[in-house]
């Protein structure tokens, strides 16, 4: 009997093929964001009938470029986090600030079938869409590590088709900051819109790949925007959701 690629074994199988480390506590690490890594991703995404859309590594590598080209060289970067970004960005960081961008807010608007998720399983992931204000924070990258953070940025983000990078302005304690940030591409065919809160609830509840389960990156995002003193109430009460529904499974 064949298995199919949502089974653990078989995606252990295609890491050890790739030499690849699978985390052990949905904690994602700068040294995992190889092209081996992403030779996994798309072997996972292969095993199940390859239903992930990729970017070429020409196309991922050409939006960086074109992206990094409005920078001015010598300087410091900023990146906005609002989703595991803001606790586990997997670069070299030298300074984070609590920000705020006006005229975007946090959205569960892409279908996950890979990473936190699988074909058999999926669940949904935050991405930033139109209207509102999102509390989140920025990091800095170090002018001489821009290159080498940014392409393992760029690995971890733009593995798909379902963000868009762009520059951003976004405020802060110590003033206005410029700053990279990624948003939905709506084009994506990932992209859902805004789905039925119980199937939002049921599908976050279940989803399970080979990075972690997706009802701990909730979990996570609620603990770590309540430390950096932006709670989010919304998000609060779907975490209370997802785990009253986890809590019926069992």
């Amino acid at each position: 009997m064949t298995q199919k690629s949502s089974d653990p074994k078989t995606t252990q199988a295609l890491a050890r093929n790739r030499g690849v480390a699978l985390p052990t506590n949905g904690q994602l690490t700068r040294d995992m964001f190889t092209e081996d890594f992403v030779g996994f991703m798309r072997d996972v995404s292969q095993a199940q009938d390859g239903n992930f859309e990729f970017r070429s590594d020409e196309d991922r590598e050409a939006d960086r470029v074109a992206l990094l080209k409005a920078h001015d060289a010598g300087q410091d970067l900023w990146v906005f986090g609002y989703g595991s970004l803001i606790w586990n960005p997997a670069c070299l960081i030298e300074e984070t600030r609590a920000a705020n961008l006006e005229g975007y807010h946090r959205a569960f608007c892409l279908s996950l079938v890979i990473g936190r998720g699988t074909m058999d399983a999926p669940g949904y992931m935050l991405a930033l869409e139109d209207g509102g204000i999102c509390h989140g924070v920025i990091h800095r990258i170090r002018a001489d590590k821009i290159d080498s953070e940014t392409r393992i940025l760029w690995r971890r983000e733009m593995l798909g088709t379902g963000y868009r990078s762009i520059w951003t302005d976004v405020q802060t304690s110590e003033g206005p900051q410029r700053a990279i940030t990624f948003i939905v591409n709506r084009d994506s065919p990932r992209y859902v819109g805004q789905p039925d809160n119980a199937e939002l609830i049921a599908r976050i509840a279940r989803a399970e790949g080979p990075i972690g389960k997706n009802a701990d990156y909730v979990f996570s995002l609620c603990a770590h925007l309540t430390a950096h003193g932006m709670p989010d109430a919304e998000l609060d009460a779907l975490a209370k959701s997802i785990r009253e529904y986890m809590d019926n499974m069992s």
